[in-house]
């Protein structure tokens, strides 16, 4: 069929079967449902009827939609909350798309290939990807990494300008931020996130970008966490659109 012979009202009607087969399009991924919605705005070119065509074949189909996999990577996909899936097993979450840092496509695709092949390993060891093994894979892998070479110890009476050491980061205090859509809370080193969508009254409770569990307050998840919650300082995005710590202006 030649794709501009679809009517508005046939690409409606594909519209409505696609959403249908979807449980309201809570199925889809994000890129399908956007084609979705351009579709029904009669925003579609060529190219882009084509595939609104394939889409509903997809959706329609008697097994069922299949979503597309994230960056083409096999078995890994995103669905609306920025949970990532492997074999439809939650595994993690990205935040990339939210605070849109300079490079953060490039650093999503990184590490959702880096997901993927930690899925892939624990699989070949008999192991169930899931979020909570691959935050432990990860961690015993962090753990296994041999220690920075120290350098060379002076020869005895050599004088040595060396600085002090760095003083240490206060990796359990976590300072208040927020952006266009989040008000959250973050540690120096970036470990620990707790952060909740304005529009929702829950908490999520991330490590390393791992979704770790729900909280209905940051205080209660700061508990859990026996982490301190610090007013002193706060998260302040700078000119080049990164956030920087600060601190607090005081009256």
């Amino acid at each position: 069929m030649d794709t501009q012979a679809i009517s508005r009202d046939q690409m409606t009607e594909m519209a409505i079967a696609i959403l249908q087969a979807t449980n309201d399009g809570d199925k889809l991924s994000p890129t399908d449902l956007k084609l979705v919605e351009l579709a029904v705005n009669d925003m579609l070119n060529p190219v882009g009827i084509e595939s609104f065509r394939q889409l509903h074949r997809n959706a329609t189909k008697p097994e069922g939609y299949t979503a597309p996999f994230l960056f083409g990577i096999e078995h890994l996909t995103i669905d609306h909350d920025r949970v990532i899936r492997w074999k439809g097993v939650a595994v993690e979450q990205f935040d990339h798309s939210v605070w849109r840092e300079s490079g953060w496509q490039d650093r999503m695709r990184s590490d959702a290939a880096g997901v993927a092949a930690t899925c892939r390993q624990l699989e070949a060891e008999g192991i169930q990807p899931t979020t909570a093994s691959v935050l432990a894979r990860w961690d015993a892998t962090a753990k296994s990494k041999p220690d920075k070479q120290q350098p060379a110890t002076p020869a005895r009476g050599q004088v040595t300008d060396a600085p002090p050491p760095p003083k240490p980061l206060p990796l359990n205090t976590l300072y208040w931020g927020e952006n266009d859509s989040h008000e959250f809370w973050e540690s120096e080193d970036h470990e620990l996130l707790i952060l909740r969508v304005y529009a929702q009254s829950w908490w999520s409770v991330l490590r390393r970008q791992l979704f770790q569990f729900p909280s209905q307050s940051a205080e209660e998840a700061a508990a859990r966490l026996n982490v301190t919650l610090c007013p002193d300082k706060l998260w302040k995005r700078n000119a080049e659109g990164t956030f920087a710590l600060e601190d607090r202006e005081t009256d």
